[in-house]
């Protein structure tokens, strides 16, 4: 049933809620606080609030425990976190406390502890990056994403999770990785040239074999296509050039090609080389393209 609230009492909510939560991950912090909220009645808070709140916080702290410690993450949030950032164009070479090493790609950004916590090695990803991750067999590697959660002990793999994707892909080249999802009972396991594709559409976790140099091939300089749809190759240029396509038909989107492009390559050669092979037109208007027929 739903609490109706007057004006002053959302500011008293909205005042813990602050207090509260700082420094806790968004889709956290609704979660914990409702299941604060649903444990206290409104007129017991307004009567006795300067208590409840620090009754709330306290139990806010061990409910978050518990909610962090599920992924091995609590007392990683006693530690400093770095956050590495990259724009278009950009790639980094990153190298871990446990001295596993991360590629990431343009526009992306990974989070880490200085130090990894006793009990697994948590990181956060938001864009695309390819993991070269130091076998541990005691201390499971976890990368958290907005959709999924990939565990493993010690293997090579690429993670593709970039916020307004529709789609987050795992792509495995050694070892083996547990793919998690929040509508998924039980984790997808991959083995070596598999991928996992989550659609946060349909809630949808596909797995199939793949080349994966296919996806991985950005670190070294370099994208490579297979066949690939003229709408896939445009995301991957969007994230590398920081631009936006839009297509004007159907039939334009679905062009397939194959070949090899070097990432320092202008995309203005590169969409002159496209329409060598598939007859189209473009404009570029304030990072926006256009492709049209």
């Amino acid at each position: 049933m739903k609490t109706v609230r007057n004006q002053e009492e959302e500011q008293i909510l909205e005042k813990y809620r602050q207090a509260a939560f700082d420094g806790i991950w968004e889709e956290e912090k609704k979660t914990l606080w409702r299941r604060i909220e649903h444990t206290v009645s409104r007129r017991f808070f307004l009567r006795y609030y300067p208590w409840v709140a620090a009754a709330s916080v306290a139990l806010l702290l061990g409910m978050g425990y518990w909610w962090l410690s599920d992924a091995g993450s609590a007392p990683e949030q006693l530690a400093a976190w770095q956050i590495v950032r990259t724009e278009a164009q950009q790639r980094q070479k990153i190298t871990l406390p446990d001295s596993s090493v991360v590629w990431l790609n343009a526009n992306s950004c990974l989070e880490y502890p200085d130090c990894f916590a006793d009990n697994e090695r948590t990181v956060r990803l938001n864009g695309e990056a390819y993991f070269e991750v130091k076998e541990d067999l005691v201390l499971p590697f976890v990368v958290r994403t907005e959709t999924v959660t990939v565990k493993v002990l010690g293997t090579v793999f690429n993670l593709a999770a970039y916020h307004g994707d529709v789609e987050t892909v795992a792509t495995l080249l050694k070892g083996k990785i547990a793919v998690h999802t929040s509508y998924e009972q039980k984790p997808e396991t991959l083995t070596p040239n598999r991928q996992a594709v989550y659609r946060k559409d349909t809630h949808s976790l596909t797995v199939s074999a793949v080349n994966p140099e296919t996806y991985t091939s950005w670190i070294n300089g370099y994208y490579k296509f297979n066949n690939m749809s003229f709408a896939q190759i445009a995301k991957q240029f969007e994230k590398w050039y920081g631009v936006a396509f839009v297509f004007e038909s159907e039939q334009l989107k679905a062009m397939t090609y194959t070949g090899t492009f070097l990432q320092e390559q202008r995309l203005e050669t590169i969409l002159m080389l496209l329409q060598e092979l598939n007859a189209f037109k473009y404009r570029i208007e304030n990072h926006q393209i256009y492709v049209s027929p």
